[in-house]
């Protein structure tokens, strides 16, 4: 499931250039605690790995870059995209949203609407569009049993 968040200040706000952190905070903030400790602490694990299972894209909005600052000052409108196929993460994260609002750093931003899209997957070989980068990597033993990480082009 994918949604997109609309988010609205009435006045330009801003927030510093590497902000995913508290992005991640946010979207921790607004799940249960229960959910969010399960999620940040644990997560779905498969082959011995372990993922949260959700993923957000950066703010997406007109903004300007304030290079003596190393901040976004962001004019009024931002949108945030989350997904998950956890319908959980989903239904947790939209209804506080909602009721809430949300705060990013010190700016409280009004949520003016959420839009879901879900995504069926009919075929076995299909193309995708990513709003970030994607990195692969494995994890692999050197001969003296040492980790080392091994970065895939993508």
């Amino acid at each position: 499931m994918h949604i997109t968040i609309t988010l609205q200040s009435d006045t330009p706000w801003e927030i510093p250039v590497n902000y995913n952190h508290f992005l991640q905070a946010v979207i921790y903030r607004h799940l249960s605690p229960e959910f969010a400790e399960f999620l940040h602490n644990q997560g779905y694990i498969v082959d011995r790995r372990r993922f949260a299972l959700f993923s957000f894209s950066r703010l997406i909005g007109p903004h300007d870059y304030v290079s003596a600052s190393k901040m976004l000052v962001f004019q009024n409108t931002a949108k945030l995209m989350l997904s998950s196929p956890i319908e959980q993460f989903i239904r947790e994260i939209t209804q506080v949203l909602l009721m809430e609002g949300i705060r990013i750093g010190s700016q409280f931003l009004r949520v003016t609407s959420i839009q879901t899209e879900i995504f069926k997957v009919e075929k076995s070989v299909i193309e995708v569009e990513t709003l970030s980068p994607v990195v692969a990597y494995s994890t692999l033993l050197r001969s003296d049993g040492r980790r080392y990480t091994k970065y895939q082009a993508c």
